[in-house]
């Protein structure tokens, strides 16, 4: 970044007197980008590696609550990379990924996702145009019909219009909002609703509409109809309703007996 301090005269009367022009060159801000992960260790390498194409600087915390270790070996020895165990719980993990991370700038993203070339570029320029945080509008692949009609739905109404997001809309925040709001309430799951709710409490937020690609997988496992009422349901009864997260796992949960849910969030 340069920024340029004019000082003297006008330089439209040149005959007069030189422009003064000094140059500062600041350094582009740390950007932390947080991941919680559950047995997702074969999807941690290409993540790393989408990342590699974005503007540097940034720093990339694994926060693993898998039984033993998703860390694949290539990973271990990499100066952006920390690695960290927590508790089952993505505000759980996402906090710990908060407290250990550098950056003046938090991000917080999945493996599954993959960001807009610049992506990292648009954050830092939006904090320093003095937006507290914000997300990314997303498109689901593959794609399909019913899709296309969600996707318009969750990136013009839910997070344009209502300013609301959820975890796959790549959440970030500077660190000191994040610090302000003490971080993620520690819930089984909503965490990501809550936290977005809070977020644009605290001033303006920035949303890019060069969408996140996020992975249709879970519409295909349980089909695109039940998929999206179901979390309709959910959200009807969190925020109407106002009924506890805790009691909401049942509905959500991949295996209707588990009450542990897997990597997946409201879309």
């Amino acid at each position: 970044m340069r920024v340029f301090f004019l000082g003297g005269p006008s330089p439209f009367f040149a005959s007069e007197s030189k422009l003064l022009q000094t140059e500062v060159f600041l350094a582009p801000a740390l950007i932390s980008i947080i991941v919680p992960i559950l047995n997702e260790a074969q999807g941690l390498l290409p993540f790393y590696e989408h990342l590699s194409s974005q503007e540097s600087p940034w720093e990339l915390i694994l926060v693993d609550a898998s039984a033993t270790s998703s860390f694949p070996p290539s990973l271990q020895n990499l100066p952006q990379v920390t690695l960290l165990h927590s508790s089952l719980g993505r505000g759980k993990q996402m906090n710990v990924g908060g407290s250990a991370s550098q950056g003046e700038i938090l991000f917080f993203l999945h493996v599954d996702l993959r960001l807009p070339s610049k992506a990292l570029q648009q954050i830092r320029e939006a904090i320093s145009h003095g937006y507290c945080g914000g997300g990314f509008f997303k498109k689901f692949t593959p794609s399909h019909f019913l899709l296309l009609v969600n996707q318009f739905f969750l990136n013009w109404i839910r997070t344009r219009l209502f300013r609301s997001m959820v975890g796959t809309n790549g959440i970030f925040c500077s660190r000191a909002v994040f610090q302000k709001m003490q971080g993620f309430r520690e819930w089984p799951f909503l965490e990501d609703v809550d936290f977005s709710d809070r977020l644009k409490k605290q001033g303006l937020l920035k949303f890019f509409k060069t969408p996140i690609l996020v992975s249709a997988r879970k519409y295909q496992k349980e089909g695109v109809w039940k998929r999206t009422f179901k979390n309709i349901y959910i959200l009807f009864l969190f925020r109407f309703l106002q009924k506890d997260p805790h009691s909401l796992v049942k509905y959500y949960a991949s295996d209707p007996a588990s009450s542990t849910l897997d990597s997946g969030i409201i879309s």
